[in-house]
């Protein structure tokens, strides 16, 4: 006896059940999908600001029937021919101009001559077109390629589609166009491989390569040619595809009439049937894997024609097409528009608001399609008040919900002459494009266009004026879906049918149909969630809720005003069982990607108990996430330092904080409230809204206490306390005898050591003592209201709790250089802090003992850091002079320092925060420094930095003293013959130690971040790499490069994601790479900026390679390779300090700080404002002139501004200044 399935207690459908148990909700409680979304509408108070839908009123029910049925199409052509001969009349007209892409981009393909050309970007005409894309069938059809072989293509909006779709359709070959974004999801990316078996392959780059490869290895080897139309970046085994182009098709041009200016653009002689499959979709469904939709030329071609038709398009129209062209909408006004004759301008590779308010400037765009959240973000951008739009002539909305407030912002504010509603489906093309509330005419519905209301029970036409499921029907109708083995295709196709007036299809869609044939959509019986213009399939979701969690859910879309909808959960809890947000979004994300990233879970009990209970106020964490926004908006307002108008709750931060400040602001967070938000989870929820939900689902919070991580012996230090020397009483007792030997001369002893901590590379490489300011840093500070016994007191409870500012140094012969650090006793202090007596006024603060070289520095063996504490008799207030070697601290570890010295001023006995030891970071440094992770990274480097022994012209600056020093460089040894050094001359009299700093205006940087993803320290170090190349002749540019480091390392993700933030960590990660920028007169300035991006994420990766590792294996590997690399960091070296509130004391103000690194220049740059950066530099004054320095610095600014700057992006670096 089969069980009965619980019903709603509401409307008595069916709701889900518990597949594992057999058992569903309690029917007394149970509640369907409709009921779900009734409530937490009520329950999430969401109010939808662009207004809702009018209420719906039933139109008075006819006996006529709801069918409708368009003027029909008796017969159309071959997609290829439709387009070629469209193209053949036209040719000399401009048929694509992309505004992302430059001027000679595939012009190789294309044959058209740039030189001349009045624009930076891609223009291409009918003519160039048609050559491109008929050389490249000439060269698949040599290759081995046949009609029927599909070719699969990883596209964004560019040039290259309208290329691979015209060769496909000329070859007669099913042309599949996938986002490139879907690549990062594995197992669709497999699905997808295994629908289209595709015989060409064909993607953007490397990174889109090795995930379809990673992901589906198996069916990427059956595959006949892989390409990549950006060669530069491609993967091992993909060719180039200018260069397959210009291979394959080489040898048939030479057996052909070359004279012929036709044979560049005959099309192949292929034998094409109108029920050929020539472009395959792929819609979700409501179902978890995407289905294929494959268009014949018959559908296809309908699609082109009708459409065109409804549009009433004439040749002076142009289309901002800057909907996907792997989704219906972007295919759609491909080829209405190319079927006339029309240009296509494509502003971006992906949606961007700002380039296509730029599309309407420079290409003139008439017509706009898209979603509402598009033609929103377009008139909340900053550039529309510079826009002329009154010239736009029609915005064609569909693909999600429309409101009526939605029409009026085109019309009104947008200026376009008329917005249109479209209705249709990936699998029908489009049904009817019409202003809203018009009266059916001759173009409503489309050309060949079938509609019809049925019962979605029994299948029967209802009456006019009832809601039904529509059904659409014509020559546009795909017949059937492609899928994968494993898919239950009858299933798939039982919404398709056939009668005596044609092929059908249900489209799952609530609908009412009025007396005049006008049809409305009310919403839909399927489960489908469109998320600006999206469709999201919730069995996806839900099979990852059971696959993953072993959680039973429900997921429904809920409306959005700016994503139409968004997916909500209701979840089935079992007792005790608990589920956190920030976990399930991030695995949605990596098994479905990020639309699927759930808004909400709400549990069911929650839900159950508002249905029995409506008169309940209290929203779903409505006060907490209120609260939450509250909090973090006052957080990111100190800490960015914006006005507070510039920030609202749906602003992104990523605006106005690059991934640094994110990572030091998620520990602020910690430290500040006791929640937990990663930087990836502040990536992936970028406005405080987000974020104040995603803390108000979450109840994460992280531990203050790490004494299980930094354990502390209470007698003295044994052997099986120190990480390196696992119970090696030789190895002890060596490290013992050489620490008795710094440690007498100070009247301490063993008992005093409270740990001995090794040193990673980067730091080794800091202690090496040239000279005694040998990489020292000095600072004063003036400090308010306080006391010279309330300062000290301060300084010795802060220096407590950073255990690595408390250190000596030795340098046994079996491992390198080790901190021994030494408890907080006073013992121990008397010889770092030091009262002295009274100064005039803050200069004579700045200048307290300065280049005393009794006095003024710190370095090895130690004390590491030593501080003066003064009174300051003009200010009536105390100053503090410190001294620290950088093998003790970082630009992130100091601020940290100082926060805790200012708590304890602020207020006695403070309780200071409690920060990740840097002992365990060090250790675990230690640990793993020899692991495979470890040797990756070397090699990494190696591979990198191959040749650059033979690249030494282009260091900078050139050395016109022995030795690189800024500051004082008496007592300076020649590490070479370990003697003094001799005499250096100074060039002139200024301090270059102290340098200067000037401002440079970041006009469209934000922008840059949000349409590439490129952050600022990007633009600053293309202009150095430039700026190096300008002074030095050669074809690269050489500098190192500081790293934060601020990861684990050598940890694999899941190991570290246990571990505590290591932004959070109180002591020195820092890391130093060298960075080779190669720079060439016709290298485009976007390509370069998005090449250093890149570069910059796998520097940040591999950043932990053990640095006296690396130097050897340079050398070893290429003979004083090793050596130059060195060399490169004493020369020069760039900085990227963190922004934000890093210094912001109440009780210390900041007099000066001065950098005495062993190095020619020290570019220290940091972001004041979100619109401006800071670069300070200094320099050694026997190297350069301070007059030298000067230009240097306004040229490195002048260049920052240009490349900051949106009309230079698509230059050549040749044209910059």
């Amino acid at each position: 006896m089969q069980a009965t399935r619980p019903k709603c207690a509401s409307c008595k459908s069916i709701v889900f059940q518990d597949a594992k148990q057999n058992t569903g909700v309690r029917p007394k409680d149970a509640l369907c999908k409709s009921i779900i979304r009734l409530n937490i509408s009520v329950l999430l108070r969401r109010e939808v600001a662009m207004g809702d839908l009018p209420p719906f009123e039933s139109p008075t029910i006819t006996s006529q029937p709801s069918e409708f049925f368009g003027t029909p199409l008796l017969q159309v052509p071959t997609v290829h021919d439709l387009l070629s001969g469209s193209a053949k009349r036209n040719s000399s007209k401009i048929a694509v101009a992309c505004l992302h892409q430059k001027s000679d981009h595939l012009s190789s393909l294309s044959g058209c001559d740039t030189s001349q050309s009045a624009h930076h970007h891609l223009r291409w005409s009918f003519g160039e077109l048609l050559r491109a894309s008929h050389a490249m069938a000439l060269a698949l059809s040599e290759a081995g390629i046949e009609p029927g072989d599909v070719v699969l293509a990883y596209v964004g909006n560019g040039i290259e589609f309208h290329i691979i779709a015209r060769a496909a359709f000329e070859l007669n070959c099913p042309f599949a166009p996938v986002n490139p974004k879907t690549a990062e999801n594995a197992k669709e990316t497999k699905h997808y491989l295994n629908v289209l078996k595709p015989a060409v392959v064909i993607v953007p780059d490397r990174a889109v390569a090795q995930s379809t490869m990673k992901a589906a290895a198996s069916e990427i080897e059956q595959a006949k040619i892989l390409l990549a139309y950006d060669g530069e970046w491609a993967a091992e085994g993909w060719q180039d595809i200018c260069a397959f182009v210009t291979n394959y098709s080489a040898s048939s041009e030479a057996s052909s009439d070359a004279s012929s200016s036709s044979a560049e653009t005959d099309s192949l002689i292929v034998n094409r049937e109108m029920e050929d499959v020539v472009l395959i979709l792929f819609t979700s469904g409501t179902t978890s894997l995407p289905k294929g939709v494959p268009h014949t030329n018959t559908s296809l071609a309908t699609i082109f024609i009708n459409s065109h038709e409804a549009m009433n398009l004439d040749s002076a129209r142009v289309c901002g097409n800057h909907a996907p062209v792997s989704h219906g909408l972007g295919i759609l006004f491909y080829g209405m528009y190319h079927l006339e004759g029309c240009k296509i301008v494509h502003p971006s590779t992906q949606y961007d608001a700002g380039a296509s308010l730029a599309a309407i400037r420079e290409e003139g765009v008439t017509d706009i399609p898209g979603v509402p959240a598009m033609i929103s973000a377009m008139l909340e951008h900053s550039d529309f008040k510079e826009t002329d739009t009154s010239e736009l002539k029609c915005v064609v909305m569909g693909a999600t919900d429309v409101l009526p407030e939605h029409f009026r912002r085109c019309t009104k504010e947008l200026q376009a002459a008329k917005a249109m509603d479209e209705y249709g489906l990936s699998e029908t093309g489009a049904v009817w494009i019409c202003p809203p509330e018009q009266a059916p005419d001759k173009s409503y519905p489309v050309l060949g266009a079938l509609l019809r209301v049925c019962d979605p029970g029994t299948g029967d036409v209802l009456p006019r004026g009832e809601v039904g499921e529509l059904h659409l029907g014509g020559p546009q109708v795909i017949t059937q879906y492609l899928l994968a083995e494993g898919q239950d295709a009858e299933t798939a196709n039982s919404c398709f049918y056939d009668d005596s007036h044609g092929h059908w299809m249900k489209t799952g869609d609530r609908a009412v149909m009025a007396e005049n044939g006008l049809t409305k959509i009310l919403g839909r019986y399927k489960d489908l969630v469109i998320r600006g213009g999206e469709k999201i399939a919730p069995k996806a979701i839900e099979a990852v809720f059971a696959e993953s969690f072993g959680i039973i859910a429900e997921v429904v879309g809920f409306a959005d005003e700016i994503a139409g909808e968004v997916p909500v959960a209701v979840v089935k809890l079992l007792a005790g069982q608990e589920l956190n947000l920030p976990d399930v979004r991030e695995k949605m994300i990596q098994e479905l990607g990020i639309a699927f990233a759930v808004e909400k879970i709400i549990p069911i009990t929650q839900l159950e108990k508002h249905f029995r209970d409506e008169q309940n106020e209290e929203a779903v964490g409505g006060g907490i996430a209120y609260e939450n926004v509250e909090m973090l908006s006052q957080l990111w307002l100190q800490f960015l330092g914006i006005n507070s108008t510039s920030l609202t709750p749906q602003t992104s931060v990523r605006n106005f904080a690059d991934s640094l400040m994110i990572s030091r602001f998620s520990a602020k967070l910690r430290r500040t409230t006791g929640q937990v938000m990663t930087l990836q989870q502040i990536l992936e929820h970028p406005t405080i809204e987000a974020q104040a939900a995603l803390l108000s689902a979450s109840s994460a919070t992280q531990k203050d206490d790490y004494s299980d991580m930094d354990a502390k012996p209470g007698g003295p230090l044994e052997s099986h306390h120190i990480a390196h020397v696992v119970s090696n009483a030789i190895e002890f007792e060596s490290i013992k005898t050489l620490g008795q030997e710094v440690l007498t001369p100070l009247g301490l002893a063993w008992n005093d050591v409270e740990d001995v901590v090794p040193m990673h590379g980067n730091l080794a490489r800091l202690l090496t003592r040239r000279r005694p300011q040998s990489n020292n840093h000095r600072h004063a500070w003036l400090v308010r209201d306080s006391t010279i016994p309330e300062v000290t007191k301060a300084i010795k409870k802060a220096l407590a709790n950073h255990p690595v500012m408390r250190s000596m140094t030795i340098k046994p012969d079996h491992v390198g250089p080790l901190h021994v650090i030494l408890r907080p006793t006073n013992r121990f202090f008397s010889h770092c802090v030091r009262v002295v007596g009274p100064v005039a006024d803050s200069k004579a603060l700045d200048y307290l003992h300065y280049n005393n070289l009794e006095v003024d520095y710190a370095a090895d063996p130690g004390p590491m850091f030593q501080v003066l504490i003064s009174h300051v008799e003009e200010e009536n207030c105390p100053g503090i002079v410190y001294m620290a070697q950088h093998s003790t601290y970082d630009g992130i570890s100091v601020p940290y320092f100082l926060e805790d010295i200012d708590a304890e001023l602020c207020m006695t006995n403070a309780e200071l925060t409690t920060r990740v030891p840097y002992t365990a970071w060090a250790k675990s440094y230690h640990n793993f420094r020899n692991s495979d992770s470890a040797k990756r990274s070397i090699s990494w480097n190696v591979d990198r930095l191959a040749g650059i022994s033979k690249q030494q012209n282009a260091l900078f600056p050139v050395a016109r003293a022995p030795g690189m020093f800024k500051g004082n460089t008496g007592g300076w040894i020649d590490i070479a013959t370990g003697k003094p050094g001799p005499k250096r001359e100074l060039l002139d009299d200024f301090d270059g130690a102290r340098g200067f700093a000037q401002l440079a205006k970041l006009r469209d940087a934000q922008q840059l971040t949000a349409d590439h993803g490129i952050e600022v320290p990007h633009i600053i170090r293309a202009a150095l790499a430039i700026l190096n190349c300008r002074q030095t002749g050669a074809g690269v540019a050489l500098y190192g490069q500081n790293q934060a480091g601020r990861t684990w390392p050598f940890l694999s993700d899941w190991q570290a994601s246990r571990m505590p933030e290591a932004m959070d960590v109180n002591g020195p990660t820092l890391e130093m790479v060298v960075t080779r920028t190669p720079v060439a007169d016709d290298l485009l300035v976007l390509k370069m900026l998005q090449s250093l991006q890149n570069e910059q994420v796998l520097m940040n990766e591999h950043s932990h390679a053990p640095w006296d590792t690396l130097v050897r294996e340079m050398n070893e590997g290429e003979q004083n390779a090793g050596h130059v690399m060195e060399e490169v960091v004493l020369r020069q070296i760039f900085n990227w300090l963190p922004g934000g509130d890093s210094l912001k004391c109440k009780r210390l103000e900041m007099v000066s700080i001065v950098s005495r690194a062993d190095v020619g220049i020290l570019w220290n740059c940091t972001m004041p404002a979100v619109d401006e950066v800071q670069i300070h530099v200094s320099w050694d004054s026997a190297q350069l002139k301070k007059a030298e320095v000067e230009g240097l610095l306004e040229n490195l600014i002048d260049l920052v501004e240009q490349l900051a700057r949106r009309d230079s992006w698509l230059k050549s670096v040749g044209n910059l200044r």
